[in-house]
């Protein structure tokens, strides 16, 4: 429901085994980026799963006050915090 102008462009990122995507934050702090004429805040991101890892690939959220139950299945750097494991098709937002 965002109109397409107040909208980022796709990214499409490829992970071969090994590769991970550091802990961030999708917000700005910087007050150019801020800005409503730079672009503003973001308020929605959505990830898609093009595919199903055979193992890892979790996105975590390590300060959720909802915590994941234990499970075995997930990579060490997912035991902690909320995860979400990936599934081809699936869409986080």
């Amino acid at each position: 429901m965002l109109p397409v102008e107040n909208q980022e462009g796709l990214q499409v990122l490829r992970y071969v085994n090994g590769q991970e995507y550091q802990a961030h934050y999708d917000f700005f702090w910087d007050k150019k980026n801020q800005d409503p004429r730079e672009g503003g805040q973001r308020i929605v991101t959505a990830l898609m799963f093009l595919a199903t890892p055979e193992e890892g690939g979790e996105t975590v959220f390590p300060d959720a006050e909802v915590q994941s139950p234990p499970d075995p299945s997930f990579s060490p750097c997912a035991r902690k915090g909320l995860v979400n494991k990936p599934y081809k098709g699936d869409m986080l937002m």
